[in-house]
């Protein structure tokens, strides 16, 4: 099996990928590819890697290519997680919108940060697809780069290669709600949660087919503290968001709307020189492990372990069932067709789709705007149009007028010129 890291430049993510496969015996004749274009920190992932199979004994074969396309020769599963000119565009991208007084408290997936984070990233993964269709045209494109609903409708849309969008947060979620609120044995618990990325709603709660929602209701409180914003939804909505504050806060008009009110919730703007020194700390510890003379240890995480049993299911046909990022076709049948959702598939030879849940409605308005907002950007991405940019930041949740979303898209455009692959017009 051939599997391909595309993005390997990402400390944590390949770092547990690898102690995942090292772990895992299934993947004892397995190869990883490990892919990016910084040929600097390729080589010392590689070297990483390489020190990793060498000291556990491990018979997992380790390349490295800085070459989209000799990385995908003959490959079997594609894992991406790109972040294209990140320092740089990023703070641009929070620093602009804010300066027109809208407000991000992560600004990987909606408003103006969002959308033009995809318009940098949507051409990187139509060439993705590209390639993979000439060079693998039966591999799999497994994608945990944000944002994740606006870039795996680009590809499904423009492409026809199998591809799937996977967020760690609706696992953490069920863990957290089953072992910290819950406190039931690990495995016990069944969740049904759908939505779009980063606003996904848990619809059902059972133990042993029992309802168990109304318990968690009223134990909610006792995580106030840690998610007042999710708290807050719960008790307003009557059903959990997740994947966590940061991110549910942005698809809403409340929270974010001025300084005060994001004190009252315990946020703050996008600190992106804190993620700046948080990969600068990630990658200074890969060099450290790298010179040290001490027997290195694979170090598996939760989200990269799902990446095997995900593959592993595909391989052996398992059926196996995860929340998974894919174009609706009646996934969720009160969300149109050409909306990319978030919600619980089977995957095995292909994807089998469960019968078809239903969001109740007071939940499905604030999916709506989150759903044409996408689909807006990437027309925009794929045409070139600057009017359907117009269109998509207007859709953002605390654009307040017709000029703020017009003065933001001007000033991004001008701002983001050397790291935008595409001219608007």
């Amino acid at each position: 099996m051939r599997i391909v890291l595309i993005g390997a430049g990402s400390a944590l993510f390949t770092k547990g990928i690898l102690g995942s496969l090292i772990k895992d015996h299934r993947f004892e004749d397995c190869s990883l590819v490990l892919m990016d274009i910084n040929p600097e920190i390729l080589s010392l992932m590689e070297r990483y890697a390489q020190r990793l199979v060498r000291d556990n004994h491990s018979p997992l074969k380790i390349e490295a290519t800085t070459s989209l396309g000799r990385a995908l020769d003959g490959a079997d599963f594609v894992v991406c997680t790109v972040a294209a000119d990140d320092a740089q565009a990023r703070k641009i991208e929070i620093d602009v919108p804010l300066s027109f007084g809208y407000h991000h408290s992560w600004g990987d997936t909606t408003g103006p940060s969002g959308v033009f984070r995809a318009l940098r990233h949507i051409p990187i993964f139509l060439e993705i697809a590209s390639e993979i269709r000439q060079r693998c045209p039966e591999a799999w494109l497994l994608n945990f780069t944000n944002p994740m609903a606006a870039l795996c409708g680009a590809v499904s849309r423009e492409s026809s290669i199998k591809t799937l969008g996977f967020c760690d947060g609706p696992p953490f979620f069920k863990n957290y709600i089953e072992k910290e609120i819950l406190e039931l044995p690990e495995g016990s618990l069944q969740i049904k949660m759908a939505g779009v990325d980063h606003l996904v709603w848990v619809l059902e709660m059972t133990k042993d087919g029992k309802d168990v929602y109304p318990e968690f209701r009223s134990r909610a409180g006792r995580v106030r503290k840690r998610f007042p914003v999710d708290v807050e939804i719960l008790e307003t909505y009557g059903y959990l968001p997740c994947p966590g504050d940061e991110h549910t806060s942005e698809f809403f008009p409340f929270f974010l709307k001025d300084l005060p009110t994001m004190r009252k919730y315990g946020l703050k703007d996008m600190d992106i020189s804190w993620h700046r020194r948080r990969r600068g700390k990630n990658m200074e510890a890969i060099r450290r492990e790298v010179e040290s003379s001490e027997p290195l240890k694979p170090v598996p995480l939760l989200p990269e372990d799902e990446v095997l049993e995900i593959i592993q299911s595909i391989i052996n046909d398992e059926q196996k069932e995860f929340i998974a990022c894919l174009l609706n076709r009646n996934v969720i049948s009160n969300l149109p067709d050409y909306a990319v959702v978030e919600a619980p598939v089977k995957l095995g030879a292909e994807v089998y789709r469960l019968p078809p849940v239903f969001i109740p409605p007071h939940l499905t308005g604030v999916l709506h705007s989150s759903i044409v907002k996408d689909e807006l950007t990437v027309q925009a991405a794929v045409t070139g149009s600057k009017e359907l940019v117009f269109q998509a930041v207007l859709m953002c949740p605390l654009i307040n007028s017709i000029d703020q979303a017009r003065d933001i898209c001007s000033a991004m455009l001008e701002a983001l010129k050397d790291y935008l692959p595409i001219n608007f017009v």
